[in-house]
This record gives structure tokens, C-alpha cells and sequence, in this order.
């Protein structure tokens, strides 16, 4: 209770920002990239979302928290199956497989916290009993960002190649004109 931050106006900021993108990109909702997707990931699941109403469920017993982080984490579910529909590689298989997984461990803790308590265990000692080990879904994030970037210079790359070939069939075109 004497650590509490009162974190309304963040939230509110971060909520006002993804609204003003959708009014301005109001399309970017129904085709959504896999870089939007994996940054989505990311919100649902951090601050503000998922393993931060874990943590304040932890320390409060608020069933709307509880409920909060419930929806939350069927919010990352549901992104994740979205980008496993996309053409995918091997990788960023693995990378989602390694956030669900996170997840689902995650999933499992937060139905044991209330059982727990009601043990009579202390605060402390619950935290210590559902603690997860988070760094393979965020060394995972950052397998999808590599993914995404390799994936966008391997285009550009593929653009800038079809359009010198464009380029040298426009030439020979004009030259081919000149000479007839």
C-alpha cells in the first residue's frame, strides 16, 4: 500500500495514443503487420496489461483484476493466433510458441494465487510460489523483431533488384528505338 503509484494517466496516455492512431489509420485495424501485431503483443502483455494486473492481483485480491488479467491474456492469445496465420518462418514459430508457453505459465499461476492465499500463505511467499521465468517470451519479442526486420530489408532488397532489371530492359527498350 506505501509503494502505490497511481498509474491512471499513464494508461489514459498510452489509450489516447492508440486511438488517435486508429482514427488517423483507421484500415491498420483489420491489416494488421507483424511489426503492429508484435507491438500489440507487447501492450497487452506489459504495462498496463497482463503481467501488471497479474502483479497488482497479487498484492490487491481484486476479482476485476483478476478478471482484468484474464482478459488480457486472451487479448495475447488471440494476436498470437492472428500472426501464426501470416506466412511465417520457422523462427518466429518458435518465438510465439515460446511467448504462448510464457503465457500459459503465467495463466496457471494466476488461477493458484487466490488458493494460495486462502492457505493463509503471506503475500511474499505467493509471489515466490507463482513466480515465472519471463525471459524466454522476451527474448522471443525480440526474435519476432529481427524476424520482421530481416523480412523487410530481404523486400527492399527484391524491390531494388526488380527495379534495376525494370531500369536496364527501359534502357535497352530506348536503345533498341534509337537504332531502328
Amino acid at each position: 500500500r506505501q509503494a502505490r503509484v497511481d498509474d491512471t494517466q499513464a494508461l489514459r496516455g498510452l489509450q489516447t495514443l492508440r486511438q488517435e492512431v486508429m482514427q488517423h489509420h483507421p484500415h491498420d485495424e483489420k491489416m494488421l503487420s507483424k511489426g503492429r501485431m508484435i507491438a500489440d503483443i507487447r501492450a497487452v502483455i506489459g504495462y498496463g496489461g497482463f503481467i501488471h494486473d497479474f502483479k497488482k492481483f497479487l498484492l490487491r485480491h481484486d476479482a476485476a483484476l483478476h478478471d482484468r488479467a484474464d482478459e488480457m491474456l486472451h487479448k495475447a492469445e488471440e494476436i498470437i493466433d492472428s500472426y501464426r496465420q501470416l506466412t511465417i518462418s520457422r523462427a518466429e514459430e518458435l518465438a510465439l510458441h515460446d511467448i504462448a508457453r510464457t503465457l500459459g505459465l503465467y495463466e496457471d499461476n494466476l488461477h493458484r494465487i487466490e488458493e494460495l492465499l486462502a492457505t493463509g500463505m503471506g503475500i511474499r511467499d505467493v509471489d515466490r510460489e507463482v513466480k515465472v521465468d519471463d525471459r524466454p517470451a522476451l527474448r522471443a519479442l525480440h526474435v519476432l523483431d529481427h524476424e520482421v526486420a530481416t523480412q523487410i530489408a530481404q523486400r527492399s532488397d527484391s524491390v531494388t533488384s526488380a527495379l534495376h532489371a525494370l531500369m536496364n530492359i527501359l534502357s535497352l527498350g530506348t536503345w533498341t528505338m534509337v537504332i531502328a
